[in-house]
């Protein structure tokens, strides 16, 4: 015993995963039920006082957020001061007409500094280009980029309709979803920063794989996996780019089941840096075992709102999704600072951008109906720690169209963490 509780603890301190005696009960057994909703969420109050000093954003407002956020300065130091000067005015102009119309209640979210205001409105959207579907090389069918399949032994259509089958066994345990549902805290983990690196789809995968291994191990307090490893190791899937994107939502989820058996290292293991480098690619061997593991996903099209609610409230976080459309939005989002996000999609023939994101709960707030969304741009972008609201039912920016929602499966967790993961935490101990 007094073993395992060492070896718990290095884990917590080196790699992002704890582990403590709960007495909650494992219940989950089927992956289709549904999660029992977080009895103590709140929404944050805002202060209409402090969104009007934003309006007048300079460098030197910019350089104390940045050093009370403890924001990363590599964006900010790339700059020559004329430059920071001139994209600050740009995200000043963004960032006080939003507020106006925020206040006089034309629109019910508001925007603020972030790390990302300090750039140009020209770089932010290159950085967002091509993070999500097809390069004009990728011979993808046209609006197909959000779901695809590599695996030739299940085919794509396949997987819809398996996909409809559970979802419809689902809704006969509840005839109507719940009005409001927002997943349990302690299921969540803190948003990450995907930096200048077209890795949503990655991150919006390693946070619903986060969220479900709490949820089916219940004495996991935390984990925290790597995402450096699934940017660098699929360099021979088509369509997985690295730090120049992902065609398909759902083509993490199928590496990972099919070269990884359904699990990453933990975070300690592969930190993240923003870059990929294919010649460090961990193998399976460093995966770390907590008790559970990806087994299976399930893809949907044209999902709507009604499933979504169902999807979210039975598996905790949903992978999808958003589409930007005019530079307005993406503009917007980059200065994004809270309320519920209602710049939303119009009918166009052009997109600026796409990106991946997690849904882990919905409700409404001053009347306005919300999905509430897990970002990967940092713990001080937008609201709440990195996430934020955006207006449900109206499929804004596209977010209700397609989902990814994976399959997770007990692990014996005897051996508690593979071979090569072990020998990790040995070497450790013999630093200490």
């Amino acid at each position: 015993m007094a073993s395992y509780q060492l070896l718990s603890m290095l884990l917590a301190l080196h790699f992002g995963v704890a582990l403590a005696v709960n007495n909650e009960p494992n219940h989950l057994e089927d992956e289709w039920d549904f999660i029992d909703m977080d009895p103590d969420y709140e929404e944050k109050p805002i202060n209409l006082e402090t969104l009007q000093q934003y309006d007048n954003l300079d460098e030197d407002m910019y350089r104390s957020m940045m050093l009370e956020n403890s924001w990363d300065r590599t964006d900010y130091e790339a700059l020559t001061p004329e430059e920071r000067a001139a994209n600050l005015k740009e995200s000043a102009k963004v960032i006080k007409a939003q507020n106006e119309a925020f206040r006089s209640n034309h629109s019910s979210f508001f925007c603020k500094p972030t790390a990302l205001s300090i750039l140009s409105q020209e770089a932010m959207a290159i950085r967002m280009k091509n993070q999500l579907g097809p390069n004009p090389e990728d011979s993808v069918e046209p609006f197909s980029y959000f779901l695809t399949s590599t695996n030739q032994q299940t085919p794509h259509k396949d997987i819809l309709q398996r996909s409809e089958e559970r979802l419809a066994k689902l809704k006969k345990k509840r005839e109507k979803p719940l009005a409001e549902f927002h997943t349990p805290s302690r299921f969540l983990t803190p948003a990450k920063n995907q930096s200048d690196c077209g890795s949503c789809a990655i991150f919006a995968t390693t946070a619903a794989m986060e969220t479900g291994f709490l949820l089916k191990n219940r004495e996991l307090t935390t984990v925290d996996l790597a995402e450096k490893t699934l940017l660098n190791c699929p360099v021979d899937v088509p369509g997985m780019r690295g730090c120049k994107g992902c065609v398909s939502i759902s083509l993490p989820v199928e590496y990972l089941i099919n070269h990884r058996g359904g699990n990453l290292p933990p975070e300690g293991i592969d930190p993240y840096i923003g870059k990929e480098n294919p010649d460090q690619c961990l193998s399976e061997y460093y995966n770390v075992n907590v008790g559970a593991k990806v087994t299976d996903y399930c893809t949907y099209t044209n999902v709507g709102e009604e499933n979504l609610k169902y999807l979210v409230a039975s598996h905790g976080a949903v992978i999808v999704g958003m589409t930007f459309i005019s530079e307005e939005a993406q503009n917007k989002f980059q200065n994004h600072g809270g309320g519920v996000f209602d710049t939303c999609l119009q009918k166009s023939d052009s997109v600026r951008s796409r990106h991946a994101v997690t849904i882990v709960g919905y409700g409404v707030s001053n009347d306005v109906p919300y999905w509430y969304v897990k970002n990967s741009w940092g713990p001080k972008w937008g609201e709440e720690d990195g996430y934020f609201k955006i207006k449900r039912g109206e499929n804004c920016m596209a977010i209700e169209n397609v989902a990814v929602v994976l399959g997770i499966a007990k692990v014996d967790t005897n051996t508690f963490s593979s071979q090569g993961t072990s020998e990790t935490v040995n070497a450790f101990h013999s630093e200490l």
